[in-house]
C-alpha cells in the first residue's frame, strides 16, 4: 500500500484531516504558552496520532444493525464503507453545486479595483504592490 492509496481506505480522510488540524491547533497553543519548540513539537504530534486513532474509531467502527428476527446487535462489516461512500457522494455533489452555482467567482475571474484581470499581472518575486 502506497500513500496514494489513503483515498481509497474508507474514512481515512476525516480522520487524518482532524488529526492534522488537532495536531496544529494544540503544538501552536503549546508553543505560545511555554515557548518551547521541542515540547511543542512533541505535543502537535501526539495528538495527532491520538484524535487520528479516535476519530478513525468513531467514524470507521462498524455500525451496529438490529436484527429483526433475534433482536440482537449484528455488527455489519459492510454499512461502515458503504455510510463512507454515501458521506463521500454528498459532498462531491455539494462541491459540483457550488461550482456551478459560484462559477463566476472563479480565481482566473478577479479583477483588481482598477480593472486589470489577475491573469494579466506578471509575477514578482518579492516586489510588494501597493
Amino acid at each position: 500500500m502506497h500513500v496514494s492509496d489513503i483515498g481509497s481506505i474508507p474514512c481515512a480522510r476525516q480522520a487524518l484531516l482532524s488529526g492534522i488540524v488537532a495536531a496544529f491547533g494544540i503544538g501552536s497553543i503549546s508553543y505560545i504558552a511555554r515557548r518551547r519548540p521541542k515540547s511543542a513539537a512533541n505535543w502537535a504530534v501526539g495528538s495527532f496520532v491520538g484524535i487520528s486513532a479516535i476519530m478513525w474509531y468513531v467514524v470507521a467502527s462498524p455500525l451496529l444493525r438490529i436484527s429483526s428476527q433475534s433482536d440482537q446487535l449484528i455488527p455489519s462489516p459492510h454499512a461502515n464503507r458503504e455510510n463512507c461512500r454515501r458521506a463521500r457522494a454528498k459532498e462531491l455533489t455539494q462541491m459540483q453545486w457550488i461550482q456551478e452555482r459560484y462559477a463566476h467567482r472563479h480565481i482566473s475571474k478577479l479583477r483588481r479595483k482598477d480593472g486589470v484581470p489577475t491573469s494579466e499581472i506578471p509575477e514578482q518575486a518579492g516586489v510588494e504592490q501597493s
